[in-house]
């Protein structure tokens, strides 16, 4: 594991219920990154789509991550 520790969500929303039986998955883009003031620790934004097996988003999240980077 690359993940250090979480520093936020924001924008969590639930657009569709999630029923019992649904099976899910989740789908996660990268949206943004920033190098920290420590060359081996970074920052990490993104998205994840929590989706059912219709298709439907039931539950969606914006999130930041400080995780570890690889040395140049």
């Amino acid at each position: 594991g690359s993940a250090i520790a979480m520093v936020g969500m924001n924008n969590i929303k639930f657009p569709a219920p999630l029923r019992p039986g649904d099976t899910i998955h989740v789908e996660m883009e990268v949206t943004d990154k920033k190098a920290t003031s420590k060359p081996d620790r970074g920052l990490v934004w993104d998205i994840k789509n929590c989706i059912n097996q219709k298709g439907e988003v039931v539950a969606q999240v914006e999130s930041i991550h400080l995780v570890r980077r690889r040395p140049k």
